[in-house]
This record gives structure tokens, C-alpha cells and sequence, in this order.
């Protein structure tokens, strides 16, 4: 699925909007909040995306922890707000 990814942002709710590309309240939001334009990723799954949006910190120690206590893209979810406009992509 081709999504419309806003961010990162400053908007309260999430670091990441997404809406499917094409959606009329991408360039709504960017209007709104005065966000920079969006990119557009092609992803089958909501992970997918998280993943390549947050790359750089998947698999680190956090706050300086042990080697096997390392981030996935689920510690990452909560940054990202998935509009009803993907309804339909598999989280997996």
C-alpha cells in the first residue's frame, strides 16, 4: 500500500501521521500544522513502515541496557497514528 507519511511533526498525538497516498486531509494537515510535505513509502504492513521510519533505533540497548534487552518496532508503535484511510493494511 502507497502511504502518505506527515512527520516527524509536532503535533501531540504522534510523531508520525499516515494516511494512504492520495488522501484530501494529507495536504489538509500540512496546511494546518505547517508541517513540511509528506513522503510517500510502499509498504505491505504497518511494521514495515515502522521499521524503515525508525532504522537508526531498532535493535539498540535503551537507556544504556544490556545486550539483550533491545527495541523492536513495537516499542516504536505508539509514535506512529495510522489514519482510517489505511484500514485494511495488516500490522504484521
Amino acid at each position: 500500500m502507497k502511504l502518505a507519511v506527515l512527520g516527524p511533526n509536532g503535533i501531540e498525538d504522534a510523531t508520525f501521521h499516515v494516511h494512504r497516498a492520495g488522501c484530501k486531509d494529507v495536504a489538509r494537515q500540512e496546511r494546518k500544522f505547517l508541517v513540511d510535505k509528506h513522503n510517500i513509502f510502499d509498504v505491505v504492513s504497518e511494521r514495515e513502515l515502522i521499521e524503515d521510519l525508525y532504522m537508526d533505533f531498532i535493535g539498540e540497548s535503551p537507556y544504556g541496557g544490556t545486550e539483550d534487552q533491545v527495541t523492536t518496532w513495537l516499542d516504536y508503535q505508539y509514535e506512529v497514528r495510522f489514519f482510517p484511510c489505511t484500514s485494511g493494511m495488516p500490522a504484521e
